[in-house]
């Protein structure tokens, strides 16, 4: 049985008319009547006796109609409770960007929580995502942030999000030496790669050592837009998300080597011991609300695909 059901109910009880209940309820008269009939049938009880002069109750109709009059006031109490809580909680909260805007739904989270918790101010704060975690950890200037990667340290909580395709991209002007070359002879050309801080260089490090291969590094960039320009510019390799990669490639301005395929996941990361920390708790419904795919992260089973 469904609330609606039971404000229909109560409506037409009082009202004693189907059309004037259902002018109260904003609603049709056929949708009004179906209520009934469903309740009725899901209850087993016929509530009305339908009379020329309208509805009128039964015996058992008029029994329950105080049960659900107390249900319908207990559902408004925790409404009016919910806008009361929403109301109070209050503050800055300062979430951590490890990439572009866009791509994070950081538009969208905004508007989660203004929707739900309009007192509640977001602030970004945009870096790569090692030192996104070393800003929460040494400081505790963020209360939350997107980070790529196998990021699970001791102290914070961590959901997945999504699995993130990664694309091993170069110049255009490659395109001849790129296709059907191995490991070696890419890494013997040159490449853009990011600091150690950087989930990226983690990645490609297990990636080379898996095949037993040594890159030629030649540039070091920390944001994906300036190795994104290196690339294009005709500088080396680099490793871009394929939806960041999508407009160059169409366009034919960079090669994609097909020969291997790498994901890292996008997780989001708070410190431990929130949970009774309301503003955090709004955080992290926003956050599942813009990432209806998101669930806890289990580092095994999430490990990077390489």
């Amino acid at each position: 049985m469904e609330l609606y059901q039971l404000r229909t109910f109560v409506s037409v009880a009082d009202e004693g008319n189907l059309s004037r209940a259902a002018k109260k309820l904003h609603a049709s008269q056929p949708a009004v009547s179906a209520h009934i009939k469903s309740l009725e049938e899901e209850l087993g009880v016929l509530l009305f006796e339908r009379t020329p002069k309208g509805m009128r109750l039964t015996l058992d109709g008029a029994r329950l109609k105080k049960h659900a009059e107390r249900v319908l006031a207990s559902a408004d109490e925790v409404l009016d409770e919910a806008r009361a809580l929403r109301e109070q909680v209050g503050g800055t909260l300062r979430v951590g960007l490890n990439t572009d805007p866009v791509f994070l739904r950081t538009v969208e989270l905004l508007d989660s929580l203004t929707a739900h918790w309009p007192h509640l101010e977001l602030h970004f704060a945009q870096d790569a995502s090692g030192k996104l975690l070393d800003r929460m950890e040494e400081t505790g200037g963020l209360d939350g942030a997107f980070v790529f990667g196998d990021q699970a340290r001791t102290g914070f909580e961590t959901m997945f999000l999504r699995n993130v395709p990664l694309l091993i991209a170069a110049p255009a002007a490659w395109k001849d030496r790129v296709e059907g070359a191995s490991w070696a002879d890419i890494c013997a050309m040159p490449w853009i790669r990011t600091p150690e801080y950087c989930p990226y260089c983690e990645l490609l490090n297990r990636t080379f050592a898996k095949h037993g291969v040594e890159p030629n590094l030649v540039l070091s960039a920390d944001n994906e837009m300036v190795m994104l320009a290196m690339t294009l510019a005709g500088k080396g390799f680099s490793l871009l998300r394929e939806d960041e990669a999508a407009g160059p490639r169409n366009a034919g301005r960079i090669v994609v080597w097909e020969s291997d395929t790498l994901s890292i996941p996008l997780l989001f990361t708070w410190p431990h011991g929130r949970e009774n920390h309301r503003p955090t708790q709004a955080l992290l419904g926003a956050v599942r609300e813009v990432w209806p795919e998101a669930r806890p992260y289990d580092q095994a089973a999430e490990a990077t695909a390489l």
